[in-house]
């Protein structure tokens, strides 16, 4: 029997209030609507599933020994990785949208997967683009505003997503973000840049280029592999990739021929809501799994 090896990435990296918890699912009515705390004009985020999740992906490896976070004066240390793949297309990166339940085979043939010699890794690292793009789209049971100008009211209870490209730490959320209208409409993709894996600006501000909680860190690194400064409000920085690892077993034999990566966007995005307002499709989380074969 394989064994299989789950890693849920939760990569939501200061995108609420707290990084210590994350927003509960949407709750919503027979009819599909979102029905989180009308008394109080909905300022609970909650997180459902987008219709795109849009991640690159760079290089994916497993690791013998654990990685300790990267500074501004020394470089992540990955001596002790082996890389199971790495994208053919270089720093471009292999674009992954991001569905429920699909999976990629990683066969050791293939020109861009290596086996790793058999033995027991601890560790599985990535580095991806340190952009996500999130398209989405949710109906509300209450008339919402939006930031493109509409306010509540004038049945406008379908809010969706809006093609911009945005910064994760920022004093506020940009104009045209989201739109609500009387109808469903086409989501665009919002481009989330990750310049801070902090929060987004609130009082105080706390950007920061690391993450670590539980058996999950991660650091957004420059060209040099070394931890970007801190944060500038608004302002793109140094960042070059966005690293994350995780502690995690996973055994290769010298029968172990590649790998079953599989997906989840189940609660890919988190929606932020203020007084009856819709403000944001955030990245939220998403599934990865690795199963030997």
């Amino acid at each position: 029997m394989k064994k299989t090896i789950y890693i849920i990435l939760i990569l939501f990296f200061g995108l609420m209030e707290s990084q210590t918890s994350l927003a509960a699912l949407c709750l919503v009515n027979g009819g599909g609507a979102i029905t989180n705390n009308p008394d109080v004009g909905f300022i609970n985020d909650c997180d459902l599933q987008p219709t795109t999740q849009r991640i690159t992906f760079l290089k994916a490896a497993v690791c013998k020994a654990p990685i300790a976070l990267p500074t501004t004066a020394v470089a992540i240390d990955t001596s002790s990785c082996t890389t199971i793949w790495q994208s053919e297309n270089g720093d471009t990166g292999s674009l992954v949208d991001i569905q429920l339940g699909i999976e990629e085979t990683l066969n050791g043939s293939d020109s861009d997967v290596t086996i790793p010699p058999p033995g027991a890794y601890s560790v599985v690292y990535l580095e991806m683009k340190p952009e996500f793009g999130i398209a989405a789209q949710a109906q509300f049971a209450q008339a919402m505003a939006d930031t493109s100008g509409n306010a509540a009211g004038g049945g406008r209870v379908f809010c969706r997503s809006r093609a911009i490209t945005i910064q994760n730490f920022t004093a506020a959320n940009p104009a045209n973000e989201t739109l609500c209208s009387t109808a469903s409409g086409t989501a665009g993709i919002t481009t989330t840049h990750f310049n801070s894996l902090g929060d987004d600006g609130n009082n105080p501000p706390v950007g920061t280029p690391t993450f670590a909680s539980g058996t999950l860190s991660a650091a957004l690194i420059n060209a040099n592999r070394k931890l970007i400064p801190a944060p500038t409000l608004g302002v793109a920085g140094t960042e070059d990739k966005l690293v994350a690892w995780f502690t995690q077993t996973v055994n290769v034999t010298a029968n172990t021929t590649g790998f079953t990566v599989g997906f989840s966007n189940a609660i890919g995005t988190t929606v932020e809501l203020g007084n009856l307002s819709v403000r944001s499709f955030h990245a939220g989380e998403f599934g990865f799994t690795l199963t030997p074969k």
